[in-house]
């Protein structure tokens, strides 16, 4: 589970730049005296005036040739990783102002430190070129983190007395470049990267890892098929969503054998009421090959999936999961969302057990950060408890 919870301050400049709004209107419909000096808007003064202009300021949308970028952050406290000092950062801009149907293209980067050991960099890029003929997705991360492991497998997972840790060291790399076949159909090959290095293990960790290689290096080549007919990509209303790579990871760039990797994306979105979107996801991705390095065995838990679950509790080659989610505006730039997911981590086929199929469900705040831009705080219920999520954009 990603960290950044409770945060404290966001909340407040948030709920303070509409209390403010909302007062300057009312004050507004009430009289409309003739403009003086002292009428004037004046420049906002002291560093808390200065917070909520910044605020109020993000919401407004841009001219299409600017490159508008924002920031956000502030501290939060999870038990697991301790208080966090969080910085994230949003950034929109448009390859071909002239054309207002084009999506803008967005990148979204991510800081984090924790007094638990903590450090994590993140970067995300979507870019639609012009005419939208081609499409870029690319995710760059770097972290370092003392983590939980209970080993591998539901059964094992699910053992609380498995409880153990190690520090995980890794970088990751994902991309893929896209060309357009058809109206929202898109095809094109992707890479994907990672070094990994399990340090500072626990003896009940290298226990359970057993023979298994504490450093990985893995290096796929594959193919991304992409129907997508969404309206904005980071806060969708309508429209499908469909993605479907098949990637090999040659054994001569990995430090194991070869192995095949195949992950499929299927999401929707419906208006129902007034300010309300019905949203829907289902994952699954499966790994085969006589060695899969364990670094990409799939986990339960994510800040975009099974939210609330503790990252990597439960892992195994492969998962199955499915969320729903009910989307409604509040008020002004307020939002709160409720969802229901299940998910299933296995070794093969013929050991999937549907009774080893997880729950989680939830509640979220959402606050409009800036057009197309969401900031969401998750508070998801598990079958081992509870966690909370601290994120930018909607989970799918």
């Amino acid at each position: 589970m990603r960290p950044l919870t409770r945060p404290i301050l966001l909340l407040a400049f948030c709920l303070s730049s509409n209390l403010h709004t909302m007062a300057q209107e009312t004050a507004d419909s009430i009289a409309s005296p003739p403009l003086t000096q002292d009428s004037l808007p004046k420049k906002p003064r002291g560093l808390v005036g200065k917070i909520i202009h910044y605020f109020q300021q993000t919401s407004q949308p841009k001219p299409l040739d600017k490159f508008d970028m924002s920031f956000i952050g502030g501290p939060s406290y999870n038990a697991t990783t301790g208080f966090t000092i969080g910085l994230v950062g949003s950034g929109l801009y448009h390859l071909d102002p002239s054309d207002s149907t084009l999506q803008r293209s967005n990148i979204t980067l991510t800081a984090q430190a924790t007094t638990k050991g903590m450090f994590s960099l993140e970067a995300r890029s979507d870019i639609f070129f012009p005419k939208d003929r081609y499409r870029s997705h690319a995710l760059l991360n770097f972290n370092t983190f003392h983590t939980d492991f209970w080993g591998f497998g539901y059964e094992q997972n699910n053992n609380d007395s498995n409880l153990s840790a190690f520090t995980r060291n890794q970088i990751e790399l994902r991309a893929d470049f896209l060309f357009r076949l058809a109206r929202n159909l898109y095809l094109g090959p992707s890479l994907y990267g990672t070094l990994f290095y399990a340090d500072k293990r626990s003896p009940k960790c290298d226990e359970l890892l057993g023979d298994l290689r504490r450093k990985e290096r893995v290096l796929g080549l594959g193919l991304n098929l992409n129907y997508d007919s969404r309206d904005v990509i980071t806060d969708a209303h309508r429209g499908v969503y469909l993605s479907y790579e098949q990637r090999i990871s040659p054994q001569a760039f990995n430090n194991g054998g070869t192995f095949f990797t195949s992950e499929l994306v299927l999401s929707g979105y419906h208006p129902a009421w007034r300010g309300c979107v019905i949203a829907g996801e289902v994952h699954a991705r499966v790994n085969t090959g006589k060695e899969v390095p364990w670094c990409q065995f799939a986990q339960l838990g994510t800040s975009f999936r099974m939210r609330g679950y503790y990252e990597g509790r439960y892992r195994d080659r492969n998962i199955v999961e499915a969320q729903l989610e009910f989307r409604q505006h509040l008020w002004k730039r307020f939002g709160m969302v409720w969802w229901v997911a299940v998910g299933n981590v296995f070794h093969s086929a013929k050991n999937f057990l549907w009774h080893h199929t997880l729950p989680n469900y939830g509640v979220g705040l959402r606050w409009r950060f800036k057009h197309g831009v969401n900031v969401r705080l998750d508070y998801g219920l598990t079958h081992n408890g509870s966690g909370f999520i601290f994120q930018i954009n909607e989970a799918f």
